[in-house]
């Protein structure tokens, strides 16, 4: 007997008295659409009950307050609303299609594809949400346009001319972007999300277009140019790939962090900020000095002042006024 057969038979069979209430139970609404109606309408109903008792069979779907929950483990979906990353509305499927985008998933029940990395403060954990949010908006922007090949050689070039074409300060910074293209990297300004604790990052789109992304999370001229430097290094070392994912920083006042490759890209990054190597000035490290140091390697003061920071030889509350700020220069600094 087909499971047809089966509902209508039982269907026919008179049911035992039940105290349950007619109205409260739960088989009322189908029981009532099979007896109703004209004689000819039966086989209509019988249809209804047919679906009616197939739709009590499908597993039910997470509820909206799951489905909410799931969306705020994976995406600080409100402050990326804030910012213009997805969609200003409540609408759970549309919200759920635009974060399977953007983190390049099939499904909203899928991982992000996000390999760890190093430098941050919880390196040896997972990313956070924080953290891949960034990183997926730093992706998604890089992978708007063609770029030439990525061109290794040309990258080292730029990263070593970079200190000195960025002697006087962060004007300078309007026409990074466009140097970075030149070398087949995209250049990348996105503001830290809040909690995030990075610096930097370099990626890989879809495309295989190596990202180079900054925050500019301490808004100073010298940390920027360490980050970017910093970030190049990984390219040009070889350190990350279409194929290893990204590699973040966190901390940018941080000296070393017991990984080797992370040593190497600082150790890259002030080879070409001070080539013939660097020592502080004797005696008092006053304002003259560093601008004399600074004239010397032909570098922006605050360069010398992040230095002497990093080295411990100024404390990183002294001579702040000296570091100018960034975050108005990059944000035409990238298109």
């Amino acid at each position: 007997m087909t499971e047809f057969a089966q509902i209508l038979a039982a269907r026919s069979r008179p049911s035992p008295r039940s105290s349950t209430p007619q109205g409260d139970h739960p088989d009322t609404a189908i029981d009532l659409a099979t007896r109703s109606g004209p004689a000819q309408s039966c086989g209509s109903n019988l249809q209804t009950t047919y679906r009616l008792h197939l739709a009590h069979q499908r597993p039910a779907g997470p509820s909206a307050v799951e489905r909410r929950s799931r969306l705020r483990a994976l995406a600080p979906v409100a402050e990326m609303q804030r910012r213009g990353w997805l969609t200003d509305t409540a609408d759970l499927d549309q919200l759920e299609t635009e974060v399977t985008a953007l983190y390049g998933m099939s499904s909203i029940t899928d991982t992000p594809s996000f390999a760890a990395a190093a430098r941050r403060s919880n390196a040896d954990g997972e990313l956070t949400p924080i953290q891949m949010a960034w990183l997926a908006r730093i992706r998604a922007l890089a992978g708007r346009g063609t770029l030439p090949a990525f061109d290794p050689t040309g990258l080292a070039d730029l990263a070593t001319a970079l200190p000195r074409m960025l002697r006087d300060g962060p004007e300078g910074l309007v026409k990074v972007s466009g140097l970075f293209r030149l070398c087949g990297v995209a250049f990348v300004y996105e503001p830290a999300l809040k909690g995030s604790k990075l610096d930097g990052a370099v990626i890989f789109t879809d495309g295989g277009i190596p990202a180079l992304g900054v925050t500019a999370r301490y808004d100073r001229f010298d940390g920027l140019l360490f980050t970017i430097l910093h970030e190049a290094a990984h390219l040009t070392l070889g350190h990350v790939t279409v194929t290893s994912g990204p590699l973040l920083d966190e901390g940018i006042e941080q000296t070393r962090d017991g990984s080797e490759i992370e040593q190497a890209a600082n150790d890259q990054a002030a080879a070409w900020l001070f080539p013939t190597g660097f020592a502080p000035p004797p005696g008092r490290a006053s304002v003259g000095a560093i601008a004399q140091l600074a004239a010397h390697h032909d570098v922006h003061p605050s360069v010398v002042i992040g230095r002497l920071q990093r080295d411990g030889i100024l404390d990183y509350s002294q001579l702040r006024n000296h570091l100018p700020k960034v975050k108005p220069h990059l944000e035409v600094a990238t298109p």
